[in-house]
């Protein structure tokens, strides 16, 4: 499976299943791992997908078991002609600029959290009917060191228990492996990766397609699903976009509220000090006072501690006193 992926993406050669225009396959990108490099007289001479592995093992990662029958896991990503070229699905070989690299950043963006440092490959090709991703996703898992249930000859307890210690507090060697991978291992895995990445890329207009064998979970057919769930996402996009402009009203209209309440105690304080200084000079007349106020009470006024009201009673004190 890798070698022929690897001559697939390296030699560009009209091959009967794929319609290969070499002329175009300069615009095939790879987009992770390692690029090719045709020239035999080099010696990293190899297709991107061949490097890369190498240079994955040459890391740190062991390799797989070799009784591993399908350790990698290889995906094709794509979508309908309409996507790509809405005006013109049938013709083959050419698509629009923006949707392409809308889709290209979706997918790979969804790709690169869904697997992480296991997506070792993926390589984006134009040079056939429709633009599509061929990748290579290496499952790892932390293989640690199996605790000893026997005590060798000649060793004391004391060894024993240190090596069993030594054994568990392993932190594990990564190894490649789908069959003890903690979600790919598991029954329907390919399948939930095509239900997510169908929600990913939602926003585009792209919905889900039909499966080689459909398995319909209580009742609920797996498109069906994956509609609700891009449905449901979209929905919970909108109220968080409602709460944010709720939430950007309520705090211009705090800084409204606190803006105004700042200018009532400037204007208040400015009163509060002209009345003093007529009640000092003895010229203060409740009447004539609150009528010729510098800044004159408004209703914002009202509600507060200083009111109509309270200025003939503050001025009264202020003279008895």
């Amino acid at each position: 499976m890798i070698s022929s992926l690897d001559r697939h993406c390296l030699v560009r050669e009209p091959d009967g299943s794929s319609n290969i225009v070499k002329e175009r396959s300069m615009l095939n990108r790879v987009l992770q791992g390692l690029e090719h490099e045709p020239d035999k007289d080099n010696e990293n001479y190899g297709g991107g997908l061949s490097r890369t592995l190498k240079a994955l093992y040459a890391g740190g990662v062991k390799k797989p078991a070799a009784q591993s029958e399908r350790p990698y896991l290889r995906i094709v990503l794509s979508a309908s002609p309409e996507y790509f070229r809405p005006d013109s699905p049938e013709a083959v070989g050419t698509w629009d600029v923006d949707r392409l690299a809308s889709w290209k950043e979706a997918t790979m963006n969804q790709h690169r959290e869904e697997h992480g440092a296991d997506l070792i490959f993926a390589e984006l090709h134009l040079d056939e009917d429709t633009p599509h991703i061929h990748a290579v996703v290496a499952p790892t898992y932390l293989k640690k060191a199996r605790v000893p249930g026997k005590q060798k000859r000649g060793e004391t307890p004391e060894q024993f228990e240190e090596r069993k210690a030594l054994a568990r507090a392993s932190e594990g060697v990564r190894t490649v492996g789908r069959a003890s991978h903690p979600t790919l291992s598991k029954q329907g895995s390919f399948q939930r990766l095509r239900e997510r990445m169908t929600v990913a890329v939602d926003h585009l207009g792209i919905e889900y397609g039909e499966d080689r064998s459909v398995d319909a979970p209580d009742g609920q057919s797996t498109r069906e699903w994956v509609i609700e769930q891009a449905a449901e996402m979209r929905k919970e996009g909108l109220r968080l976009l409602q709460e944010r402009a709720q939430f950007e009203t309520e705090q211009d209209k705090a800084k409204a509220d606190l803006e105004k309440a700042a200018e009532w105690v400037e204007r208040g304080v400015r009163n509060l000090s002209v009345s003093i200084d007529r009640v000092q000079a003895g010229t203060y007349d409740t009447e004539r006072s609150l009528a010729d106020m510098p800044d004159q009470p408004t209703q914002f006024e009202g509600d507060c501690c200083i009111n109509r009201g309270l200025w003939p009673r503050l001025m009264q004190q202020s003279r008895m006193r």
